[in-house]
């Protein structure tokens, strides 16, 4: 198999259904090639942004998405789609392609060598857990592998890798493929506080939850309206918890509606769940 055979091999291994994109050159052989599976649908929108959204979107969904560009402009158009999976903790795989390889390798003081030539790794490394350029076709296991578990574990969020025309077209054999792995600590947490927590919602006279999209992002939305319907405690949530329990009272914070400020405001017990208390809910003051 080649690295193009390999990655829509890797991605209908994720249960990755659907692909979202914007084909331009450097990008064909993948998006050819995955299309072919015939197990996986490709999404084309007309500007790499939709697609990076739409990437977003189909992890909150159904768990991790991935969204492709061409080299260069087809790349930087997914920026800002990168950028808001990462803040908001979404797992998400983007796929861009790459000039080949001896362009992108560039003498010194050198700016543009080969067309649409682009360092997209370097763009992105700020707004991503993890960005890489695969000059080794033999690597494509360990660098997918090890993409897609910093999408999926820790705080979740976006991950990008840039692959060279020709790496794409590169022979592999899959049965010597290094893969990732790493060694991670096993913590013991104590939950030292729980019956603190529960003495404090038997004392509270006034006590509101609030929901944020950590409980999604935790799977945990089941075990959060259960705990609503056994307390009976009013919920307001954050805008991204909006649809995390039905029998809220709207959103509070700087946006939002002024009755669920109001019951924020006049509690006596607040319990924050997977939200960050950040300055739009809470305001400026430290």
């Amino acid at each position: 198999m080649n690295v193009s055979d390999y990655i829509a091999k890797f991605l209908i291994e994720k249960k990755v259904e659907h692909i979202f994109g914007f084909q331009g050159g450097a990008i064909l052989k993948i998006l050819d090639t995955a299309v072919n599976t015939g197990k996986i649908k490709y999404i084309q929108n007309y500007h790499e942004q939709a697609s990076a959204f739409c990437a977003d979107a189909y992890s909150r969904i159904k768990g991790f998405g991935v969204a492709i560009g061409t080299s260069g402009p087809g790349a930087t158009n997914l920026i800002t789609g990168i950028a808001n999976a990462h803040f908001d903790s979404i797992p998400c795989l983007f796929i861009t392609g790459q000039d080949y390889l001896t362009n992108v390798i560039k003498p010194e003081g050198v700016r543009q060598n080969g067309f649409q030539d682009l360092d997209i790794v370097s763009i992105v490394k700020p707004i991503t857990k993890y960005a890489v350029m695969l000059e080794n076709p033999e690597d494509i296991r360990f660098e997918l592998e090890k993409c897609y578990y910093y999408a999926m574990n820790g705080r979740k969020g976006s991950v990008v890798i840039d692959i060279p025309i020709d790496i794409q077209f590169k022979e592999i054999d899959e049965a010597s493929l290094k893969s990732f792995e790493i060694k991670e600590e096993v913590k013991n947490f104590e939950y030292n506080k729980v019956e603190e927590v529960i003495s404090l919602i038997k004392n509270a006279k006034r006590p509101v939850a609030i929901s944020g999209g950590g409980i999604r992002i935790a799977g945990a939305i089941h075990e959060f309206n259960e705990f609503v319907s056994k307390t009976n405690i009013p919920v307001v949530s954050t805008l991204n918890g909006l649809d995390v329990c039905g029998d809220n009272f709207s959103f509070a914070g700087l946006h939002g509606n002024t009755y669920s400020n109001t019951i924020v405001k006049s509690a006596d017990l607040i319990l924050a769940f997977g939200t960050r208390l950040g300055q739009r809910q809470v305001g400026k003051k430290p």
